[in-house]
């Protein structure tokens, strides 16, 4: 939905000495961290195409979602990956998307390994008839109280109507199953 800020986050599985200072925790066998928001950038269904608006006859259909960490680091290492062989092997789904490789934060993942390694998606309505000021947080070279979720605070948001929390899991946890008594996680 165009006007709306939707991020995911990974849910941490224990708590450990190494947690980074907000409580994030490295996941480098998969490249991402657990404990930190992810904003959505789009996501994409595509198949292989023969020339510009004709498809390939069994040509591949892959559905992606395209994330962003905040910190510019800490990239998806799987299938669809930058590094990924898909993107040469299917050149005419890369053109589509606009593919490109780089460590800029900025990362392709398939649809199917987005639910299986995400937790969390939270969705913030933006009301836009509400005018904000802003200051200007000197330190992180942001707007005030945007700065939290540009820096990537899973809890943190603004210029909200209301959240919206979705849950990506097998199994039911008392947080999930409270969920739906409050209007957000927050409170």
């Amino acid at each position: 939905r165009q006007k709306a800020l939707i991020s995911a986050s990974i849910g941490k599985m224990e708590y450990g000495p190494n947690d980074g200072p907000s409580g994030e925790q490295m996941m480098e066998n998969i490249g991402l961290v657990a404990g930190h928001a992810y904003s959505l950038i789009q996501a994409r269904e595509v198949s292989e195409r023969t020339a510009p608006g004709i498809p390939k006859p069994g040509g591949k259909t892959v559905k992606l979602v395209q994330l962003r960490n905040p910190w510019g680091t800490y990239e998806w290492k799987g299938k669809w990956s930058d590094k990924d062989g898909s993107w040469k092997k299917y050149e005419s789904i890369a053109k589509q998307v606009g593919f490109v490789d780089s460590d800029d934060g900025s990362f392709w993942m398939e649809f199917d390994d987005f639910k299986k390694v995400y937790t969390r998606v939270n969705i913030c309505d933006r009301d836009t008839s509400v005018d904000a000021s802003l200051d200007v947080n000197e330190d992180k070279g942001c707007l005030g109280i945007v700065s939290g979720f540009l820096c990537g605070c899973v809890q943190f948001w603004c210029l909200c109507k209301g959240m919206c929390n979705l849950y990506f899991s097998h199994e039911s946890t008392d947080e999930t199953l409270d969920a739906k008594e409050k209007c957000c996680f927050i409170c």
